[in-house]
């Protein structure tokens, strides 16, 4: 069910060092947008065991953006989950407005998000 609201949405594994690199990027513009335009996700497609592990390091904590897991999903769609992180930008109805496999530069995600979110 859509949620009314745009989103920023990244797929990402906690053994990926490009995830890592990219959450951060992403950490970053999603701190320059205002909330009420964006809500923005990132949804972990480890186990819950490696999730949660990874929960407790440096990276984990520096986050503030929304952090969840779902290794149900990864396995149903493992075929095209291949490249990480996968970056979706969600329209208020839930469709699919952009999206990208692996890392950009700062800059460039946050001019597709400024452009998003107008």
């Amino acid at each position: 069910m859509p949620s009314g609201r745009r989103m920023l949405l990244v797929l990402f594994r906690p053994d990926c060092p490009q995830c890592e690199s990219e959450l951060a990027r992403l950490e970053r513009v999603c701190a320059e947008v205002p909330a009420e335009k964006l809500d923005c996700m990132a949804l972990s497609l480890s186990s819950e065991e490696q999730t949660y592990a990874w929960s407790r390091t440096q990276t984990f904590r520096r986050l503030t953006i929304a952090v969840s897991v779902d290794s149900a999903f990864a396995e149903q769609h493992r075929d095209w989950l291949v490249a990480v992180p996968l970056v979706f930008l969600i329209t208020e109805q839930g469709m699919i407005h952009d999206r990208r496999a692996g890392e950009r530069s700062q800059e460039y995600t946050l001019a597709r998000v400024r452009e998003f979110v107008q």
